[in-house]
């Protein structure tokens, strides 16, 4: 998220990439970071309504009528459950042939077949030390294109933005 997409009172969900991801609501705008209160506990040394400063880059917006649809949903449906907090952190690009995003979408998709084990490791030829050259080469490149593309892209919403384009041009 940038800093100018940010609004006093907006649900967002924030964490580490690899991390716990908690929902929250601004409540103050800062230029490098923003105050967020967090509206579920966090770990177990943070309770819903502590105040925490969030960087912009670790915060998406969370669609609000999916949000409120998973905070009433009753935890045993799981399945339900996982669906949902998908859908809000990793919303889907849709394809627009006019779109001004098409050749970043197209290089992010490259980029995830670039990092299949298959090409990644010439199909177990490489010497170990080239794998990981290559490997944190396209990990480098994707992380520009995320930034070109204004947020991350999953390799899901990615192949799925591509089947969508393939079926449009026939």
């Amino acid at each position: 998220m940038l800093v100018h997409e940010a609004k006093v009172g907006m649900q967002v969900m924030f964490g580490r990439e690899n991390g716990e991801k908690t929902l929250g609501e601004i409540v103050k705008i800062n230029p490098t970071k923003a105050k967020v209160k967090i509206l579920q506990n966090r770990g177990s040394s943070s309770a819903a309504g502590a105040i925490w400063s969030v960087p912009y880059s670790m915060m998406t917006h969370a669609g609000v009528a999916m949000l409120d649809e998973f905070l009433a949903m009753p935890p045993r449906d799981m399945g339900v459950h996982n669906a949902l907090m998908h859908a809000i952190v990793d919303p889907p690009v849709p394809y627009n042939e006019f779109a001004e995003t098409n050749l970043i979408m197209e290089a992010i998709v490259d980029t995830y077949n670039r990092l299949s084990p298959e090409w990644l490791t010439c199909d177990g030829e490489l010497p170990q030390y080239k794998v990981v050259a290559r490997k944190r080469e396209l990990e480098r490149r994707l992380k520009g294109l995320f930034m070109a593309m204004g947020r991350d892209v999953s390799e899901t919403a990615a192949y799925q933005w591509d089947d969508e384009r393939r079926k449009k041009a026939v």
